[in-house]
């Protein structure tokens, strides 16, 4: 049996299916937020101009985790959608949430 919850250090989120973005988004926002790195899906955060800091590095190795915690976090089938975005989207946490936004995210969609 396929487990559909997820643990996040002390956090416990459902997986994201096609059927719970919304309440999947407000946890994930609550972990990331937690993580200090919420900020980085909302692009409200940058990594510095030298990618050699200190600060970059920090930045890069949080997006890096903010990546693998969004797709770590979903079921089956949507780390394969997320799997296919091409290497640049992948690495990209702020597009990989828009990505699954405009996926999942019915109250958005004209039809939902």
């Amino acid at each position: 049996m396929t487990s559909t919850r997820q643990t996040v250090k002390f956090e416990v989120t459902e997986l994201l299916n096609a059927h719970n973005y919304h309440s999947w988004k407000n946890d994930m926002r609550a972990v990331l937020t937690a993580e200090g790195a919420f900020k980085i899906i909302t692009r409200k955060e940058t990594p510095a101009n030298s990618e050699t800091s200190a600060t970059a590095r920090d930045f890069y190795r949080r997006a890096d985790r903010v990546a693998s915690m969004i797709y770590l976090s979903g079921e089956p089938t949507i780390r394969t959608i997320i799997s296919s975005l091409p290497k640049n989207e992948i690495d990209d946490p702020a597009h990989i949430w828009e990505f699954l936004r405009q996926k999942y995210d019915s109250a958005s969609l004209k039809s939902g």
